[in-house]
Protein backbone atom coordinates (compact mmCIF):
# COMPACT_ATOMS: atom_id res chain seq x y z
CA UNK A 1 0.00 0.00 0.00
CA UNK A 2 2.65 2.80 1.14
CA UNK A 3 4.86 1.64 -2.14
CA UNK A 4 1.47 2.56 -4.56
CA UNK A 5 1.50 5.84 -2.75
CA UNK A 6 4.46 6.68 -3.05
CA UNK A 7 4.77 5.89 -7.26
CA UNK A 8 1.53 8.15 -7.14
CA UNK A 9 3.07 10.74 -5.38
CA UNK A 10 6.51 10.80 -7.73
CA UNK A 11 4.60 10.48 -10.62
CA UNK A 12 2.31 13.16 -9.70
CA UNK A 13 5.77 15.78 -9.25
CA UNK A 14 6.91 14.51 -12.04
CA UNK A 15 3.96 15.74 -14.34
CA UNK A 16 4.23 19.14 -12.40
CA UNK A 17 7.39 19.59 -13.81
CA UNK A 18 6.90 18.48 -16.68
CA UNK A 19 3.61 19.88 -17.76
CA UNK A 20 2.80 22.59 -15.08
CA UNK A 21 0.16 24.45 -17.43
CA UNK A 22 -1.91 21.34 -17.80
CA UNK A 23 -1.30 20.39 -14.17
CA UNK A 24 -2.87 23.76 -13.29
CA UNK A 25 -5.95 23.47 -15.48
CA UNK A 26 -6.55 20.20 -14.09
CA UNK A 27 -6.45 21.79 -10.29
CA UNK A 28 -8.32 24.78 -12.03
CA UNK A 29 -11.25 22.30 -12.96
CA UNK A 30 -11.24 20.23 -10.00
CA UNK A 31 -11.26 23.59 -8.07
CA UNK A 32 -14.65 24.33 -9.87
CA UNK A 33 -16.61 21.82 -10.01
CA UNK A 34 -15.67 21.55 -5.93
CA UNK A 35 -16.85 24.70 -5.98
CA UNK A 36 -19.69 24.41 -8.15
CA UNK A 37 -21.00 20.92 -5.96
CA UNK A 38 -20.85 23.19 -2.97
CA UNK A 39 -22.71 26.12 -4.01
CA UNK A 40 -25.67 23.94 -5.74
CA UNK A 41 -25.88 21.59 -1.98
CA UNK A 42 -25.43 25.17 -0.03
CA UNK A 43 -28.68 26.74 -1.95
CA UNK A 44 -31.24 23.76 -2.46
CA UNK A 45 -33.09 25.16 0.27
CA UNK A 46 -33.61 28.39 -1.58
CA UNK A 47 -34.48 27.10 -4.94
CA UNK A 48 -37.02 25.00 -3.37
CA UNK A 49 -39.75 27.62 -3.42
CA UNK A 50 -38.60 30.16 -6.43
CA UNK A 51 -41.71 32.43 -6.21
CA UNK A 52 -41.83 32.91 -2.67
CA UNK A 53 -40.08 36.18 -1.95
CA UNK A 54 -41.79 37.84 -4.92
CA UNK A 55 -45.26 36.59 -4.17
CA UNK A 56 -44.48 38.39 -0.35
CA UNK A 57 -43.06 41.16 -1.78
CA UNK A 58 -45.55 42.41 -4.11
CA UNK A 59 -49.05 40.20 -3.05
CA UNK A 60 -49.81 40.69 -6.81
CA UNK A 61 -51.54 37.67 -8.27
CA UNK A 62 -50.12 34.55 -10.29
CA UNK A 63 -49.84 34.15 -13.89
CA UNK A 64 -51.18 31.49 -15.56
CA UNK A 65 -50.35 29.68 -18.59
CA UNK A 66 -52.25 27.17 -20.68
CA UNK A 67 -51.01 25.42 -23.34
CA UNK A 68 -53.82 23.52 -25.72
CA UNK A 69 -53.22 21.55 -28.30
CA UNK A 70 -52.41 22.91 -31.97
CA UNK A 71 -55.31 22.55 -34.34
CA UNK A 72 -55.08 23.44 -38.61
CA UNK A 73 -58.15 26.19 -38.11
CA UNK A 74 -56.56 29.47 -36.04
CA UNK A 75 -59.22 30.55 -33.18
CA UNK A 76 -61.94 32.72 -33.77
CA UNK A 77 -61.01 35.33 -31.45
CA UNK A 78 -57.72 35.94 -33.56
CA UNK A 79 -59.94 37.23 -36.70
CA UNK A 80 -59.69 40.98 -35.55
CA UNK A 81 -55.91 40.67 -35.58
CA UNK A 82 -54.29 39.84 -38.91
CA UNK A 83 -52.22 42.26 -40.41
CA UNK A 84 -53.48 44.43 -42.73
CA UNK A 85 -51.30 45.92 -45.71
Amino acid sequence: MMGRLLLVRRLAARDLRRRPVEALMVFLVIAAAATTLTVALAISGVTSQPYQQTRLATAGPDVVAIVQPVSSAPPAGLASFRLRR
